[in-house]
């Protein structure tokens, strides 16, 4: 009987030890916090940050703005300008020297109304050498000076006095027309050139 106790006091302390881990090596305990796995919910509220898949208005409207000012241009000796790209398919240009080689002029038209033979003239940008009188021009604007290689120039924009669209071509040509303040504001001069705007 007394044989039966030790043995289960003796079994009884060995597995006291391995419960307390007597005897046994120590693992080391981190004390750094667990990492936080995100939830659906942050999940959801970053991907709403990066991006909502929404246009607002502001972005709208540099896009808007990006899309015209990238686009079509048009390139000359001296310079280039860049009409919008949502003017595509829809104008025309062309090109002719002066009497006694003073310049050039470059036309810009309304492809459908040149089409339907009203001429479709948006407007003109003419090179002229300095101190050429051009007063009698009926419509200009005196963009600037542009001094080149071969000479300075001044630069005048001509616009047309007369009608230059039909009935069924007005809308599109006006549409066209109000973007050319700001497509002569893109005229770059050509490498080897540079262009003074005129003040004001």
């Amino acid at each position: 009987m007394k044989k039966t106790i030790a043995i289960f006091l003796t079994a009884a302390l060995s597995l006291g030890c391995l419960l307390c881990g007597c005897g046994a090596e120590q693992i080391p305990v981190s004390t750094e916090a667990p990492m936080t796995q995100p939830t659906l919910e942050n999940q959801t509220d970053a991907a709403s940050t990066a991006h909502s898949g929404e246009t607002t208005e502001a972005e709208a409207a540099t896009e808007e703005f990006q899309l015209s000012r990238q686009g079509e241009p048009v390139q000359t000796e001296y310079y280039t300008i860049t009409l919008p790209s949502i003017w595509a398919n829809q104008y025309v240009t062309g090109s002719y020297f002066h009497e006694e080689d003073t310049g050039y002029s470059v036309t810009v038209c309304h492809k459908d109304s040149k089409d339907a033979d009203v001429g479709g003239d948006l407007f003109s940008i003419d090179l002229y050498p300095d101190g050429t009188d051009y007063s009698f021009l009926p419509a200009y604007e005196l963009l600037g000076k542009l001094t080149t290689p071969t000479g300075v120039f001044s630069v005048v924009v001509l616009y047309p006095t007369d009608v230059r669209f039909t009935e069924q071509t007005a809308d599109s040509y006006r549409a066209l027309e109000k973007d050319i303040p700001s497509v002569l504001d893109t005229l770059t001069p050509a490498e080897g050139c540079t262009f003074e705007a005129e003040a004001g």
